[in-house]
């Protein structure tokens, strides 16, 4: 007899969950339609009992079997349609477009982030986006829009307030001694110019491309304690997207002649080049690529007692944040600065001319440190920035 009514309430508990399954069916992630008037799509179903439709007008839907439900667009508009199944329900929203243009107007409208300042309205038989601030990614989604369709007009631009960059470039004699006091990272096998990654001290497993506060007070406690120099700062400024460059260094003269036997005077550079080009990413951050090259010229190598150029480059490109700074060294090797101490006026050179007159540079108990601080430059600055 237990027995028996052990079976009999087990038999009882499935019924009761089978029953709880069917009155609370699982819900499935919900779909998204986009259908212009005229327009129909088949939906696959599995065991479909039941259909309600939010806005009749604009949907109708039409069950052909149990495993199949059609949807056609009536009319422009917006509805929300439940499927119930076997076990779960299906939710669909569903936009109805009037026209091609519309939808073209709609997917636009998608491509711009949330808090976007573009505007995206008809005119005539085109879709066009105006207005200002146009981030980089805006522009990669809307270029890729506009590659489907032709009726896409974009007229925007990048913002008034960032479509200028200013980038401060120091360049900072420092001690060799005290570079690990400034928490940076170098890269050891690297053989031309290479920059360093900025260590937080209170946590050395956390490195980032360069920082602001910690670095520069860090610099102001050796440049007050004499154990580095800032020797020039100049300051660039470029749109993004284009490219700005710094040189210091001079011209070296080289005596050419032409098939007839005339003379001339062929001049070539050599020093520091620094070229900049930072473009937008979002908000405050940005992507700078940044190429230093060192010629110097080569008193090893001579043809007709004139001194070849040697020359290292190198290329890096990196995300940072407005008013973070990038560190830079190996500018200037041993052997580069043999070669530059033989030359006259070289003391005498922009940014660099003052890493010759110092002593402890001669003596290589120096490092040449190039800072470089980037920043978007506001819109009441611009004038000043085109005037300076």
């Amino acid at each position: 007899m237990i027995r028996y009514g052990r079976r009999l309430f087990g038999a009882l508990m499935a019924a009761f969950c089978m029953a709880q399954a069917s009155a609370n069916p699982a819900v499935e992630p919900r779909q998204r339609y986009q259908l212009l008037v005229g327009d129909s799509v088949l939906i696959p179903t599995h065991g479909m009992y039941r259909v309600s439709v939010g806005n009749a007008r604009a949907i109708q839907a039409v069950p052909v079997d149990q495993n199949e439900l059609l949807l056609i667009a009536e009319a422009a508009g917006f509805s929300r349609v439940h499927v119930w199944e076997k076990g779960s329900v299906k939710s669909l929203e569903v936009t109805v477009l009037s026209s091609h243009l519309e939808r073209v107007l709609e997917e636009a409208r998608a491509a711009l982030a949330v808090d976007s300042k573009l505007r995206v309205e008809q005119q005539g038989n085109r879709v066009v986006v105006d207005g200002v601030s146009m981030s980089s990614a805006e522009r990669h989604r809307l270029g890729e829009l506009g590659k489907r369709y032709s009726e896409l007009t974009v007229l925007a631009h990048g913002s008034s307030a960032e479509s200028i960059a200013q980038v401060d470039l120091y360049f900072v004699e420092v001690k060799r001694e005290k570079l690990d006091q400034l928490g940076i990272r170098w890269n050891p096998f690297a053989q031309g110019p290479s920059a360093g990654l900025a260590m937080d001290r209170s946590n050395p497993f956390s490195w980032t491309l360069g920082i602001a506060a910690q670095l520069t007070s860090t610099l102001q406690l050796l440049h007050n304690e004499g154990d580095a120099v800032v020797l020039a700062r100049p300051s660039l400024t470029a749109k993004l997207g284009s490219s700005a460059r710094f040189v210091a260094g001079g011209e070296l003269p080289i005596p050419v002649s032409s098939a007839l036997g005339q003379g001339s005077v062929l001049f070539k550079e050599y020093g520091i080049r620094i070229e900049l080009t930072p473009s937008h990413v979002n908000g405050d951050l940005l992507n700078l690529k940044l190429s230093a090259e060192i010629s110097s010229i080569n008193f090893e190598t001579q043809v007709k007692d004139v001194p070849g150029i040697s020359k290292r480059r190198s290329e890096s490109e990196i995300q940072i944040r407005s008013g973070e700074t990038l560190v830079v060294a190996g500018l200037i090797s041993d052997d580069v600065a043999k070669n530059f101490e033989r030359l006259p006026g070289v003391s005498e050179l922009p940014g660099i001319g003052g890493l010759f007159r110092s002593r402890h540079f001669r003596d290589r108990n120096t490092e040449l440190l190039l800072l470089v601080a980037p920043r978007l430059l506001p819109v009441k600055q611009r004038k000043d920035a085109s005037d300076e």
